[in-house]
């Protein structure tokens, strides 16, 4: 008796992939947004000790600062409404940047400061809740549009991405820190320049500004909420399945 064929996994060349990958709009809306993300979470992960340390003067607030934000972005997740993943994205870059103004106001008020990181833990939950769906939406994109599933290659380049990400932020931030003079080894902020501390500021207070701002610019490119679920049925169909 001949056994039944198998579905094999269609071996495409790297050149085709790679095409493929790299001219996925949805698969560069992923990795812009996880770059993005990443300088993020490093910039705000590394500054905020050395802020409490030579601004707000205790090392710490580094932890209910922290715990602060970290707690509402769960919380954020767990009440996730379904508003499709570009409104949600837009509405916690908007919802960030509200964080972050309302700390200018008074950029030494513990109060504040405490408030600014639970507005923006909450900001940062919808990007965090449908992070890894989207490059999940990015192969289903592609799927539709050519004909090939490329996966493999997309999601090492997403956590490629994530890497260099953190690699490249890590590399400019010690940059620009050294070029001021900062010294880490010193205690108070009257043992480092004016320039540390300014550029300690800086990062804390306005390049997360920018960074909120550079990902809401590239969520309101994600136009594929309103399509998916076509995309999908007919994916389902040319497969010769029946489209629930």
């Amino acid at each position: 008796v001949q056994a039944a064929p198998q579905n094999k996994k269609e071996d495409i060349p790297f050149w085709k992939s790679f095409k493929i990958t790299f001219t996925n709009r949805y698969f560069l809306i992923a990795l812009g947004l996880m770059i993005t993300y990443t300088a993020y979470q490093v910039i705000i992960g590394t500054d905020l000790t050395y802020y409490c340390q030579y601004v707000l003067g205790d090392t710490n607030l580094v932890m209910p600062l922290s715990a602060a934000e970290k707690s509402c972005t769960i919380i954020g997740i767990a009440l996730l409404p379904k508003f499709g993943k570009r409104n949600l994205i837009c509405f916690g870059c908007l919802l960030g940047i509200a964080g972050q103004l309302v700390f200018l106001v008074n950029a030494h008020s513990i109060g504040l400061g405490v408030v600014s990181c639970i507005i923006r833990g909450f900001g940062i939950a919808p990007f965090y809740g449908v992070q890894y769906s989207l490059p999940g939406d990015a192969i289903e994109y592609g799927h539709w549009k050519n004909g090939v599933r490329v996966e493999g290659l997309m999601f090492s380049s997403m956590s490629m991405g994530q890497k260099a990400g953190s690699g490249f932020t890590q590399a400019i931030m010690g940059g620009i820190l050294t070029m001021a003079a900062f010294d880490g080894m010193k205690a108070t902020a009257a043992e480092q320049t004016v320039e540390a501390i300014a550029t300690i500021e800086a990062f804390y207070l306005y390049v997360p500004i920018a960074l909120w701002a550079i990902m809401f610019l590239i969520a309101a490119c994600y136009k594929l909420d309103k399509t998916y679920d076509k995309m999908m049925r007919e994916l389902l169909e040319r497969e010769g399945k029946k489209a629930d």
